[in-house]
C-alpha cells in the first residue's frame, strides 16, 4: 500500500511540475504515504496540504523515525526506476 501511494504521489509531483528530488517534496511524499488514514482518493489533496504548510518542526521530527527511513528508501527505489 505504501509503495503504491509513493508511486501515485511521484506521478502527481511530475504532473504539477514539483521537483521530486527536493528534500521537502520527498518528506511530504513519505509523510502522506505513511498516513494510513488517508484514502486512495484523498492522497493528492493530502499531499498538497502537507506541501503548502511545510511544517518544518514536524517534518524534522518525522525524518528521525525508523518508519520514515524505510519509506524514504522505497521512494529512492521508485525514483531510480
Amino acid at each position: 500500500m505504501t509503495r503504491s501511494k509513493i508511486r501515485r504521489l511521484i506521478d502527481l509531483c511530475r504532473v504539477i511540475e514539483l521537483n521530486v528530488k527536493d528534500e521537502t517534496v520527498q518528506a511530504c511524499i513519505v509523510a502522506v504515504s505513511m498516513d494510513h488514514t488517508i484514502g486512495e482518493n484523498m492522497i493528492g489533496e493530502a499531499f498538497m496540504n502537507a506541501y503548502r504548510s511545510q511544517a518544518q518542526p514536524f517534518i524534522r521530527a518525522l525524518q528521525s523515525t525508523g518508519e520514515f527511513k524505510v519509506s524514504m528508501q522505497m521512494l529512492m527505489e521508485e525514483l531510480a526506476i
